[in-house]
Formats: C-alpha cells, structure tokens, sequence
C-alpha cells in the first residue's frame, strides 16, 4: 500500500505528464510564451474593445441610476393598504434603536 505522499505525488507526475503531452501536441513546448496564451491573433481588435468598455459603462451606469430611480418614483415602495412581510415586521423594533424617536408622527409629507 502506498503511503498518502506517494500516491499525491504520483497523481502530480501523472498530471505534468499529461500537460506536457497536451502542450507538444499543440505546439506549445518550443515557445517561450506561456501555454494559456497560444497566439497573438486571439487579441482583441480595438473595435471590440470599444464595445466592450461601451457595455461596461452602460451597465455600470444602470446600477448607479437605479437608486436615484426608485426614489423618483410617484409610486410608494411598500403599499400602504396592505400589511408588511414578515420580514419587515421582524425587523421594526429595531429600525430606530440608536435614535431618541418618541413616537410615531401622524402627519403626511408630499413627496417632492
């Protein structure tokens, strides 16, 4: 029975073993630069660069709206006329517990 080092050991052998045997067959051995970046014709051409980093600050762009967005909104976020979800009633006690709040206020604010 091999010991637990041997047997690591030889699974690593066997795994260098078949990288080099990948690396040979598709030409990699002979060059200096590294095997996960088999040609420089796999670049991409600036024109998809420019698409990417367009689509990058659009969705960047969306998320940073997107607060700035439901605050503007006419529309309430929770209905008033229904009850809460549990989760929002678990965690009412504990949503003003730093502030001096001494109640509820009963009066209504418009929204700007």
């Amino acid at each position: 029975m091999k010991s637990v080092k041997e047997q690591i050991a030889g699974f690593i052998d066997l795994l260098r073993d078949s990288v080099y045997q990948t690396q040979s067959r598709l030409g990699f051995i002979e060059s200096s630069r590294p095997p996960h970046i088999p040609n420089a014709s796999f670049a991409m051409a600036p024109s998809r660069n420019i698409i990417v980093a367009t689509g990058l600050v659009v969705f960047a762009s969306a998320g940073l709206a997107f607060p700035f967005y439901m605050a503007s909104s006419k529309k309430p976020v929770i209905d008033p006329t229904k009850p809460l979800p549990p989760q929002a009633t678990f965690r009412g006690p504990y949503i003003n517990t730093g502030s001096r709040d001494v109640g509820p206020d009963h009066r209504t604010y418009p929204k700007k």
